[in-house]
């Protein structure tokens, strides 16, 4: 017995074609190179050549979130939903080179101001110093060694002094200025020239190193405190919310626990039954 034909049109071209029952089934295209192309390159909507009742994976895009570039060149792309909830910063980028220009200057975790401006007529205070010291002060390299112009640098940083006097600068070469620039960070708090708002109470304050978000130690210990009460609440809100499920689980035997407790509360209040 030959099995019975049956009539489906192609959901590529459109015309009809007659495949017997079992292989129509798992058919949506004609067959012909063109349409079975298209399927193969995943082009057409509602296509899916093993399963038809399984929705194909380029009809789901018309659910993803369009977003926006972080870097600021104004590209719009797509991403799926649950990548959307998951990022919690709300930044996204269209690929790693777009991340790496939008990651320099304030963006940068270690950001630390910039550079600091020391005052009108700096140029010509440092030409005068190069001209008083000839050579580095610290090791006695001259500026043809060092391959440029001496570095001419704050004994008292300028962020902490504001001096720019000539008993507080020094001419030194390209190495001695960055080994003291090291030791004077650990001696000298960086100084931030962007303030920052505190967690906490939202006053504004310079940071001394970019992970630092709370301005004082008393804003420290209240964000400790919040933290404690966020936590104490969420193992209260699991231990009620098991103590709800156990009871709803074993509710004839809480009810019938429940019971007992009480006739023996109401035994010991009347006495034992006395029986002839």
């Amino acid at each position: 017995m030959k099995p019975n034909p049956v009539t489906k049109s192609c959901a590529v071209c459109g015309q009809p074609f007659t495949r017997r029952a079992s292989l129509a089934a798992k058919l949506t295209t004609c067959g012909a190179p063109e349409c079975r192309a298209a399927t193969r390159s995943r082009n057409v909507a509602n296509v899916y050549r093993h399963n038809p009742q399984r929705e194909p994976w380029n009809t789901g895009r018309t659910s993803r979130v369009p977003v926006e570039c972080a870097c600021g060149c104004g590209a719009v792309f797509d991403i799926p939903p649950n990548r959307a909830e998951a990022n919690k910063r709300g930044v996204y980028f269209v690929n790693a080179q777009h991340f790496y220009d939008w990651n320099r200057g304030r963006n940068h975790v270690n950001f630390r101001g910039g550079p600091f401006p020391y005052g009108e007529g700096w140029p010509q205070i440092a030409d005068a110093i190069r001209q008083r010291d000839r050579v580095c002060r610290r090791c006695g390299k001259t500026p043809e060694a060092n391959g440029r112009a001496l570095d001419v640098h704050h004994v008292v940083p300028f962020r902490a002094s504001r001096d720019n006097s000539p008993e507080n600068l020094v001419a030194l070469c390209m190495i001695c200025h960055r080994e003291v620039t090291r030791l004077e960070e650990i001696e000298y708090a960086p100084y931030y020239a962007t303030p920052r708002a505190c967690l906490v109470c939202g006053s504004d304050f310079y940071p001394e190193n970019p992970r630092v978000k709370l301005c004082s130690p008393a804003c420290v210990r209240e964000r400790q405190r919040e933290r404690g009460r966020a936590r104490d609440h969420r193992r209260s809100t699991r231990k009620t919310e098991y103590m709800r499920r156990w009871r709803a689980q074993n509710r004839e035997h809480v009810n019938a626990y429940a019971r007992q407790r009480k006739a023996r509360r109401r035994q010991a209040q009347t006495g034992p039954d006395q029986t002839p």
